[in-house]
């Protein structure tokens, strides 16, 4: 599905958003939720509320979103501040939120370009699955053409625009 995703952002110039439920045995019976204009502050509210509910009455085995989004460069953020490298990811984001928050409007676009870069993020978790996140960086040529870097992929749990839902699920 990644490489999907990457296809369709070098063709369109655009990715939408998508929210894929799976059923046990990687059934499919419920439909795709695609979000044409991606991920804006009232999608993700929605996300967070209605989805979740519904996952939590009706849980999926998994559910796989797909994005592109903005990842930060920690080290070019940490020269920029003047924040130690070394410093504990607890205190990193910390820090990280404040400066978001009273700087620049709480949104990493506000961020100065050097200490962001565009990336496809592909993320699938559930209660029955391995949790599993493979993220491609990207850059937008002068033309618009897209030039596609990096990818990497890790399978440990991750903070995503979806809540674990299973968490709150009485079984």
């Amino acid at each position: 599905m990644h490489w999907e995703g990457l296809a369709t952002l070098k063709r369109d110039r655009h990715l939408s958003f998508l929210l894929r439920p799976y059923e046990n045995k990687g059934e499919r019976h419920r439909r795709d939720l695609v979000l044409k204009d991606g991920l804006s502050d009232d999608a993700r509210a929605m996300l967070r509320t209605v989805v979740a509910a519904t996952f939590r009455m009706f849980p999926p085995a998994a559910v796989l979103t797909q994005a592109d989004g903005m990842e930060l460069r920690s080290e070019n953020f940490c020269v920029y501040f003047g924040i130690q490298a070394a410093l504990a990811p607890e205190k990193f984001y910390e820090e990280y939120n404040r400066i978001l928050n009273e700087r620049f409007d709480g949104t990493m676009a506000n961020l100065p370009a050097q200490l962001w870069c565009e990336t496809v993020v592909t993320a699938i978790k559930g209660p029955k699955t391995e949790p599993t996140l493979i993220h491609t960086v990207y850059r937008r040529t002068p033309d618009g053409e897209i030039e596609l870097g990096a990818t990497e992929e890790r399978y440990t749990a991750f903070e995503s625009v979806l809540p674990d839902w299973w968490e709150e699920t009485v079984q």
